[in-house]
């Protein structure tokens, strides 16, 4: 029986001795969980710290994205305006480049008139020029004839000179005599009776129409002379 509490003490002793081992491995363990929970603890406080620094920055990265959107969408509108404005200004292009087509036909048949107007201008010069020089040789002519001319004149009017003088001592007796008619005329008036002195006068009137000097009033105021002559003459004749 002492035997058996023996074997029953050694067996609890034993089985003492492997809960101890047992409790010191775990107590083992927990330190080594409590050292792990510790690093676990401060490794979570750096991720949280981590996770605040990254979700900031997560934070900045979606404001950084909304204003890149919004740009972005900015840009888009611009794109479009620029796409349109860029068609725009294809058909505005497309367009001049038709009527550019059509002006350089215009200029073409423009430039062909203005060939065919300069021919004709050229073929009438030459034409007008060969009149030019037609008449350039006649004008000659006519120089050379107008110089024989003057020559002619000149010989001529050094023949006539004595006629000129002529013409004037001519002249110059008619108007003495014009001048002697009105004396006689005056004298007349004066002296003589009034009939005879008409009668001068009417005579002396158609004289001066007949062969005028230079110092005789003109032909109209000679008829009106003579017409109131005429008008006394027969009124004398009534009394």
């Amino acid at each position: 029986m002492i035997c058996t509490q023996q074997r029953r003490g050694q067996l609890l002793n034993n089985q003492l001795l492997q809960a101890i081992d047992r409790l010191r491995v775990a107590m083992q363990n927990c330190t080594e969980l409590d050292t792990e929970l510790k690093q676990l603890r401060e490794r979570e406080v750096a991720l949280n710290n981590k996770l605040a620094s990254k979700s900031l920055e997560c934070e900045y990265i979606d404001e950084m994205l909304n204003n890149f959107r919004s740009d972005m969408f900015h840009q888009l509108a611009n794109y479009r305006e620029g796409a349109a404005e860029l068609a725009k200004q294809q058909r505005r292009a497309l367009q001049l480049e038709y009527e550019n087509a059509d002006l350089e036909d215009a200029l073409l048949t423009m430039k062909d008139k203005f060939l065919m107007q300069n021919d004709q201008m050229s073929v009438a010069l030459g034409e007008k020029q060969r009149q030019l020089d037609a008449a350039y040789e006649t004008l000659r002519y006519y120089e050379q004839e107008l110089i024989h001319l003057e020559i002619r004149y000149r010989e001529t009017l050094s023949q006539t000179g004595l006629e000129v003088e002529l013409q004037k001592e001519v002249s110059s007796l008619k108007e003495k005599m014009s001048f002697t008619r009105r004396l006689i005329l005056y004298m007349a008036a004066v002296k003589w009776q009034s009939f005879r002195s008409c009668i001068y006068h009417v005579v002396a009137g158609i004289l001066d129409c007949l062969a005028p000097s230079f110092t005789t009033p003109p032909m109209k105021d000679n008829l009106l002379r003579i017409g109131m002559v005429a008008i006394f003459l027969l009124n004398a004749k009534m009394y």
